[in-house]
């Protein structure tokens, strides 16, 4: 019983590392959005633009994974 609420709260706290580093970073990365053009897609000749911040977010998720040090 002692070792699962130990490892619950090794849990609670690696979670809220993670989600208050990322809550940082995701300020940080939306700060400087890209927009990509996307030349193949067209609609009325306008070009459709996407988001470069998918990738960003994933890069940024892999890197807090690696930062939490328990």
């Amino acid at each position: 019983k002692f070792l699962f609420a130990l490892h619950l709260e090794l849990a609670r706290i690696y979670i809220s590392r993670l989600c208050s580093w990322m809550r940082a970073a995701t300020e940080e990365l939306s700060k400087n959005e890209l927009w990509e053009p996307v030349s193949m897609l067209e609609r009325n000749k306008s070009p459709y633009t996407i988001s470069l911040l998918p990738l960003a977010f994933q890069a940024m998720v892999v890197s807090a994974m690696d930062q939490i040090d328990l």
